[in-house]
């Protein structure tokens, strides 16, 4: 007999916080080792409080400590809705699973679709070609793809998308179809806003559903050293926002993180923020040997939109400090620091005496000397080196009651071919590459729509008596037709052509099914328990 495991080159541990359970994994496909949480905070690994972005992997050195992203959104009446993330933990925002499409965007009691789903192409190759094998074993991450959500709970029943090879509109795992994923190794989870206390912003939920892939290709080129991510972001509530703005969160630290010698700096022309370290020698410590002589750099570079502000704060409270309300997260995405003074051109970017406002930090070369008065890094302002704290946000948006947007991004570590500063102006050249590379690939996961702002009439459907021990009726206006699935997909009952209320007479094993009617294509599905 033979079995394949669940996924190729990832590997998982687990603990509990909040009652739900806290996953962390590795997606390590190509060069990098990236730890993967439902926490909200990623590249970190909360298990020990370590960083999580390890270049190259299994060497023991990281490029960054934790990563996140925030939502913020202005209502129509100016009122100011917000969910951030920085460490996970307890103070975060955002949780596992969906919310519920009624406009309500309620969590339901149980989290459904909190796991994350690990999948590789090699997986779904050989699933493809084995499906009709004695003894096959369908790996955990395509058998359980969340594709449709739990009707009975008000949830969405299109999740994540799926090659349908049928054309039924149901995931079919058993007859060979597999999730639609990108890249070579893909990570998959469903987070949403409205779980859990907003105990890192303090600020009041959005009602947002959101669709992370983390995804990596093989190869032994700059696409090797980069991990990236898209980000679907569903408006599950009846909330119309005027504004809204998604912006990135980087914590970067080259090496040893306990040797604060860090600079950041951004790109305003690739669309990106890099981490760098201060001097030529990234030192041991606590354990970790350090990247010695040449560090590299890293960089979190938007694909899709354009960045309109790049910043960052220090690890402390103050001007240009951590942020832990609202207005101070929304302050950072507007260009102003914590107390609302605006971004000033110039040495840290605030009490300049040119008092001029721009919207980048630090945005010139580091390799730069300092010659021209246009020129600003923190190597030209000669500025102490410490632990930043990297953001960048991408233009605002109006966000629609049922709208999906759709983000994506590449985090990138540069070459080491030249000194600390070579190696991040190295990566200007690397960002156009991994950009032209993104732009080459086709879009299906972007295309797949996860929601119908504006969906078909409901069907009025009345299934009684529910449950039933296999004999039931249908009420229903027009004609359809019936069929009944296991809740692992496998057709177990199809009816004829019937119309107004029907008799159903099933021979099926206790247990929960799922009862789809389709009516002229459209499908209607609902939850039938058998006593």
């Amino acid at each position: 007999m033979l079995k394949i495991s669940a996924v190729l080159f990832l590997t998982s541990i687990s603990c509990l916080t909040f009652g739900q359970e806290e996953l962390v994994d590795t997606l390590q496909g190509n060069n990098i080792g990236a730890t993967i949480t439902n926490t909200g905070a990623f590249f970190h690994n909360p298990d020990g409080n370590d960083p999580g972005f390890e270049s190259p992997k299994d060497s023991g050195n990281h490029l960054m400590y934790a990563s996140s992203f925030w939502f913020g959104a202005k209502d129509e009446l100016g009122n100011l809705k917000m969910a951030a993330d920085a460490f996970g933990g307890e103070y975060r925002d955002t949780y596992p699973g969906a919310l519920k499409s009624d406009g309500s965007a309620d969590a339901p009691v149980e989290p459904f679709a909190d796991e994350i789903y690990l999948v590789s192409k090699d997986d779904i190759e050989y699933h493809v070609a084995n499906i009709v094998e004695p003894g096959y074993v369908i790996p955990h991450g395509i058998l359980e793809w969340p594709a449709h959500g739990d009707v009975s709970l008000g949830l969405d029943y299109q999740l994540a998308p799926f090659a349908d090879l049928n054309g039924n509109g149901l995931y079919e795992p058993e007859i060979g179809e597999y999730p639609e994923i990108r890249g070579d190794h893909a990570a998959y989870m469903i987070m949403n806003d409205k779980a859990g206390p907003h105990l890192a912003s303090e600020g009041d939920p959005l009602g947002i559903e959101i669709h992370y892939m983390f995804y990596q290709y093989n190869g032994d080129d700059d696409v090797s050293n980069t991990v990236f991510i898209n980000a679907r972001i569903i408006n599950r509530s009846s909330v119309n926002y005027p504004e809204f703005i998604m912006s990135t969160y980087m914590d970067s630290n080259i090496g040893y993180s306990g040797n604060s010698d860090d600079y950041i700096g951004c790109n305003p022309e690739g669309n990106y923020i890099f981490g760098y370290n201060a001097d030529n020698l990234d030192e041991p410590g606590g354990g970790i040997t350090g990247y010695g002589e040449n560090p590299p750099a890293v960089a979190f570079m938007l694909l899709n939109h354009e960045m309109t502000v790049a910043g960052y704060y220090d690890n402390g409270v103050g001007t240009h400090g951590t942020p832990y309300y609202a207005y101070q997260f929304w302050n950072y995405q507007h260009a102003l620091w914590a107390n609302g003074d605006p971004f000033e051109f110039g040495g840290y970017g605030h009490s300049t005496d040119a008092a001029i406002p721009t919207n980048f930090i630090f945005p010139s070369d580091p390799t730069d000397d300092g010659g021209g008065a246009d020129t600003w890094s923190e190597v030209s302002a000669e500025n102490w080196a410490g632990s930043r704290r990297g953001h960048m946000s991408a233009a605002a948006t109006s966000f629609a009651a049922g709208e999906v947007l759709c983000y994506d991004y590449a985090v990138m570590a540069s070459s080491r071919d030249g000194n600390h500063l070579e190696n991040a102006s190295s990566l200007a050249d690397q960002a156009s590459i991994i950009q032209a590379f993104y732009e080459s690939q086709p879009d299906t996961y972007c295309d797949f729509t996860l929601s119908n702002p504006e969906p078909q009439k409901e069907l009025e459907i009345d299934v009684y008596p529910n449950p039933s021990t296999g004999a039931f009726f249908i009420q229903a206006e027009g004609e359809y037709t019936a069929a009944i699935y296991t809740v692992d997909g496998r057709k177990v009952y199809e009816s004829a052509l019937l119309s107004g209320t029907s008799t159903i007479q099933a021979d099926l094993a206790p247990g929960s099914y799922i009862l789809i009617l389709n009516q002229n294509g459209a499908l209607h599905p609902t939850k039938i328990i058998i006593e």
